[in-house]
């Protein structure tokens, strides 16, 4: 029996160096061979010498294109030279043009070698012809070379019926990355298998939960392999509660990280391997989100629902994300017991709210391309309630906000990395010019520096005496907004124009009228005895004059950085 135990992928390998000690049959101005050569390269720079017996390794290229009477030339050359494995004759008379031979001659493989002309979506019926193979010629290990348009996909799979040999104990005790994947699904019963289908190719185990679907999933529709495994609950209680049953399960199991996505078909089940590669190079706990490349057929809908919670995410963190929505992620399973008890959402929400969470307890995030496929609407299911589940962000935003605020932070779920530049609280007492300075050439992008300028006019025009500087550095500080740039917006809510216009308006609300005798602006007292007629005032021409002057720093900051642009291209 095969199982997956390294993966690897190449796209473009123009910018990737040639083999120091490339074999003389290796043809370095094939794309193709050059691809198979850098994903082959991936795989096994990673793995101890003594990992793999590579004398008892195969080669096997799976492309949609390909020569006929290369490949037959080939086979008749193996058959007549090479059949006796460990021979060294096996590809004396290798033809260059043949791309897993150039593989197998660079890396030692000496093990049976073809090359199958084929679509990817035949992948799942190369398996257990891939495992005859490798129980008829005792293979340890195949290397399966998965070609798709300009990119190459690497798997190397391992014989676990070898396990008394040195090499597969070698397999056994060296460590690579524990990872699963998971998909979510309720009601997607016509996308499902083709999505398990394709991540079992690729995933060493693939965790369905069938979230309460009517009618529930049928397992014989799945791969009949120990290798995917199907929970159920019996009603629906949410793809949190999905993920959060697949993240038990894994824990339990031993796994380090679950890959999820969407079973809906939009996420492409070949980008799994760009989350396995990013891990394998950097295992420290954190979160990965795979970032969509919207194209043009991407609903509005998607797009502005993307952007709001990208804005929310950032004010709710201090950390600007590209795609907060995005369901392709990698979650270090070491935190869910802590997702457990913290977060308190159980369904679409529960992504954003575990995001949050991870974030403000010190778990980095990263971001990495993936593709997107949307369906048209009439196509597309989604089980989405525009007016519950964004009813339920709006308050998950709303607690996550006023979260924020509190001026004690969460329990750190990862050693905290201090910033050397980041100000301490002798700067603040001790040098003041350094503080200023720093202040002064913060960057920003135009939205920060458009809410940056909201918060100082909201904030300047509350009648809280004395104050005022105070609290706006306060509040930038939790949010991480510019803080020179809310300041100089406060100083436009000064007496005497915008409180006195604020109690003119809080006396309109509270009486019916305005004041027509404006002596008492002269007074400093009057503004006092009309503390309340101010705050009701302030309520509504702060954020008025706020939303009016943020929209204005929000076009020209807007110009500003296009100038920029311009000029550095």
């Amino acid at each position: 029996m095969l199982r997956l135990f390294a993966t690897s992928f190449v796209s473009d390998t123009d910018h990737l160096p040639l083999p120091a000690d490339k074999p003389a049959k290796w043809n370095q101005f094939d794309p193709l061979a050059r691809r198979c050569y850098h994903a082959a390269f991936a795989i096994f720079s990673r793995l101890p010498a003594e990992c793999v017996d590579r004398i008892r390794t195969a080669t096997v290229l799976l492309a949609p294109e390909g020569s006929d009477a290369t490949n037959n030339a080939y086979f008749a050359d193996y058959l007549e030279n090479g059949r006796e494995l460990g021979s060294g004759l096996l590809f004396r008379y290798t033809l260059p043009s043949c791309a897993p031979a150039e593989v197998a001659i660079a890396f030692g493989l000496q093990g049976p070698l073809f090359a199958e002309r084929a679509p990817i979506s035949e992948l799942p019926s190369i398996l257990p012809w891939l495992d005859a193979m490798a129980t008829v010629e005792s293979l340890d290990a195949v290397l399966l070379l998965v070609a798709e348009d300009d990119r190459v996909t690497g798997l190397l799979f391992r014989n676990e019926a070898k396990k008394d040999s040195a090499h597969s104990q070698t397999f056994d005790t060296w460590q690579l990355p524990h990872i699963a994947a998971v998909v979510p699904s309720y009601n997607h019963s016509q996308t499902l298998p083709a999505i398990v289908n394709d991540l079992y190719c690729r995933v060493p185990l693939v965790v369905v939960v069938d979230d309460g679907s009517n009618p529930p999933i049928d397992r014989a529709s799945l791969p009949d392999s120990p290798h995917v495994v199907l929970l159920r609950h019996s009603t629906n209680e949410g793809k949190g509660a999905a993920l959060l049953t697949a993240f038990t399960y894994l824990h339990r199991e031993g796994y380090a990280w679950a890959v999820t996505l969407d079973s809906d078909g939009q996420h492409a089940a070949s980008d799994w391997v760009s989350f396995y590669q990013a891990i394998a190079s950097d295992a420290s706990p954190a979160v990965w989100i795979g970032c969509r490349r919207f194209g043009d057929n991407v609903p509005t809908s998607s797009r502005f629902g993307r952007a709001f919670s990208n804005f929310w995410v950032r004010l709710e963190t201090g950390v600007s994300l590209r795609d907060t929505q995005s369901g392709f992620r990698a979650y270090p399973l070491a935190f869910t017991e802590e997702l457990r008890q913290h977060c308190a959402t159980r369904r679409y929400d529960f992504e954003i709210e575990s995001l949050v969470f991870l974030m403000q307890s010190g778990v980095p995030v990263h971001e990495l391309p993936v593709s997107v496929f949307y369906e048209s609407p009439e196509k597309r299911v989604s089980h989405f309630d525009k007016f519950h589940d964004n009813a339920r962000l709006s308050w998950l935003h709303t607690r996550l906000v006023f979260r924020r605020l509190l001026p004690f932070r969460r329990k750190r779920l990862v050693e905290e990395k201090r910033d050397p530049d980041a100000l301490t609280v002798r700067d603040w007492l001790f040098h003041p010019l350094r503080v200023i300075r720093r202040l002064v050439t913060d960057h920003a992008s135009p939205l920060e520096l458009a809410f940056s300028t909201f918060l100082g006019i909201f904030l300047g025009a509350l009648p809280i005496f004395g104050a005022h500087i105070a609290v706006i550095a306060y509040v930038t500080a939790r949010f991480r907004m510019n803080q020179a740039v809310a300041l100089s917006a406060q100083g436009l809510c000064t007496p005497p124009f915008v409180p006195a216009l604020c109690v003119e308006l809080g006396h309109l609300l509270l009486r019916g009228s305005w004041l027509t005798d404006l002596a008492w602006m002269r007074q400093p007292t009057a503004y006092l005895s009309r503390y309340g007629e101010w705050w009701i005032g302030s309520l509504v021409v702060g954020p008025v004059l706020a939303i009016a002057l943020s929209l204005l720093v929000y076009a020209l900051a807007n110009v500003c950085h296009a100038r920029k642009r311009r000029e550095r291209e």
